[in-house]
């Protein structure tokens, strides 16, 4: 019988299926094409088609599109779920437990296959975790080390179609906060890049519950690691680590251990040096745009640094990641205006992304298409998102968009909408139709307004990811009358 131990005490059974539910979820999808590419069988369902079904289904993987009890093989050895995710009423989770089937959350197997690598590096942060696992996992294969590498994204050119890559040499994580999903890992070196208030739905008893998950995380280090922390966040560099591990602060902060300094801008992007105690000043040169992007770009390097790996290989290979998907994505240029797109999904991630967005335009006009995600963080944040833009740009907000929460909360987009118009933002309110953003309708206000020289950007989640790159095509293509839109 071929098998693989994924844990001490754990076999998966090559010639047994293991199921996925959900398997279009970023981390549930990346987690079945390793194991299918590790030579295991793998099932999967998910309730509607999308871009990471196709993924694993041309990879060779059997997907079924809608939720039955007949999708679970009758031989499956494991079902695997995200717990944050399933309806507990989900049938394939009933078959599973009415046939005694092993049912393991997507973080538990997640863990379960990092504990057969050597070495383990987890990237941490309320933001910033997938950009900073990229640019780890693509300086580490850099390096030649043959990392697995764990992404919650379609990450580029170094990963195996998709959000991993399946190698050898350390497993490179992005770790997740949200229902503690990092609970399961045990890092030989953890990134904890900043710690604040998110995930509301979960962290219900506030920013107190988030330190504490956090605490617990890299408590769970292991002898001999390392812990890097961001330096410039309050909470971060207060974090204590176990005696046996070593911890080094990065920042902008004069008493960080690798500090940012000589910052030289142009065009919204920065060079800078950093060197860390007792070792030469390096100066980066980044791809990436935004200081938030300075931070990502120095914590990978003073991991780089304190894990002894060649730089001459690793700032290379730092300096030229040009950025994650959907993570202040460029589009393209349409009749001279720069078309952006990012997830943005709190308050604080549209804030470090619009200060990006304006160092980019150069004093030129910005136009956002913004989709608030969920309505616990419109709760939450309500009156910070009116920081989050400036006087001068111009803001279309959509519907809120659900995502988990099964209420609202008393939120509606236009009072939203009302309270940024109070504080003097250019703000307009278009609802969805059909439960999705009306792209006809925002296309014809984009039109009436956009010209060369403009930037726009779109601030959203899955169901805006696309309006962009489609807006810049259908611009490029001039479907419109532009005499329809000329006053």
């Amino acid at each position: 019988m071929n098998s693989t131990v994924i844990t001490p005490g754990v076999h998966l059974d090559q010639s047994r299926p293991i199921h996925f539910v959900g398997i279009g979820g970023c981390s549930m999808s990346g987690l079945a094409l390793m194991l299918h590419h590790g030579g295991h069988i793998v099932t999967g369902s998910d309730r509607v088609s999308g871009p990471n079904t196709e993924t694993v289904a041309t990879a060779g993987i059997t997907v079924t599109i809608g939720h039955r009890a007949d999708n679970v093989p009758q031989d499956a050895q494991l079902v695997v779920v995200t717990s944050a995710a399933v309806d507990p009423g989900n049938p394939e989770l009933a078959r599973a437990r009415e046939t005694d089937v092993s049912v393991v959350d997507r973080a538990a197997l997640l863990g379960m296959m990092s504990e057969a690598a050597e070495q383990r590096i987890a990237i941490a942060g309320t933001s910033g975790k997938t950009t900073t696992t990229s640019l780890v996992g693509r300086m580490i294969l850099a390096c030649e080390l043959d990392p697995t590498i764990a992404v919650g994204t379609r990450a580029g050119d170094f990963t195996d179609g998709g959000n991993f890559r399946l190698g050898e040499g350390p497993f490179v994580t992005e770790a997740c906060e949200y229902h503690e999903a990092f609970r399961f890992l045990e890092p030989d070196a953890a990134v904890v890049l900043n710690v604040y208030h998110d995930h509301g739905d979960f962290f219900t008893e506030g920013i107190r519950t988030i330190e504490e998950a956090f605490a617990r995380f890299v408590a769970r280090t292991r002898p001999g690691g390392l812990v890097v922390v961001g330096a410039d966040c309050p909470r971060a560099r207060l974090l204590e680590v176990p005696a046996a591990v070593r911890r080094v602060s990065v920042g902008f902060a004069a008493d960080a251990d690798y500090r940012i300094g000589d910052v030289v801008w142009k065009a919204g992007r920065a060079s800078f040096s950093i060197g860390g105690p007792g070792r030469r000043r390096v100066r980066l040169d980044p791809a990436l745009p935004g200081r938030h992007n300075i931070l990502n770009v120095a914590a990978a390097f003073a991991l780089a640094s304190e894990l002894d790996l060649p730089l001459e290989k690793a700032v290379p290979a730092l300096n030229g990641f040009t950025g994650a998907p959907r993570r202040l994505e460029y589009q393209g240029n349409a009749d001279g205006i720069a078309v952006w797109d990012d997830l943005a999904c709190s308050t604080g991630e549209a804030t470090a992304t619009m200060e990006a967005v304006r160092g980019l335009a150069q004093g030129g006009r910005i136009t956002v298409v913004l989709r608030p995600n969920s309505f616990s963080r419109v709760r939450d944040n309500f009156a910070e998102y009116a920081g989050v833009f400036t006087t001068t740009e111009h803001v279309i907000v959509t519907d809120i968009f659900p995502g988990r929460d099964t209420e609202t909360f008393g939120q509606h987009a236009r009072d939203l909408v009302a309270n940024m118009a109070a504080k003097g933002r250019d703000v307009v309110y278009v609802p969805d139709l059909n439960g999705r953003p009306d792209r006809e309708r925002i296309f014809d206000l984009l039109n009436a307004r956009l010209e060369s020289g403009d930037i726009l950007v779109t601030l959203g989640p899955v169901d805006l990811a696309g309006l962009a790159a489609d807006y810049r095509q259908r611009r490029t293509s001039r479907w419109w009358n532009e005499e329809d839109f000329t006053a």
